[in-house]
């Protein structure tokens, strides 16, 4: 499976000063998430889901201009299944993963 995809999307989520808070926006950013895979995939696209370690990250942090009280969430690559079967609509299916 090809580690590629032609568009990227970066889910970033503010963290706030509770734990409590910091959990139900996060769980918000997830749900966000699943919510484009829906869309995708009834668009016919396949959306693939990384959630990176907090720590290690620096460069990516630093690409993407994250502040010091925000967390990704979520890199989303998104594009068309190569390796799909045709359905009857004509849209190929859609292979979703949650990594």
């Amino acid at each position: 499976m090809s580690r590629t995809a032609p568009a990227c999307l970066i889910v970033v989520a503010s963290v706030p000063q509770t734990p409590r808070e910091e959990k139900d926006d996060f769980a918000a950013a997830c749900c966000l998430i699943q919510n484009l895979q829906i869309l995708a995939a009834a668009n016919g696209l396949g959306m693939s889901w990384v959630l990176p370690p907090h720590t290690g990250c620096e460069d990516l942090s630093f690409a993407v201009k994250l502040e010091a009280n925000e967390r990704i969430t979520g890199v989303l690559g998104l594009g068309h299944i190569e390796d799909g079967i045709p359905l009857a609509s004509g849209k190929k299916p859609v292979r979703i993963e949650v990594l």
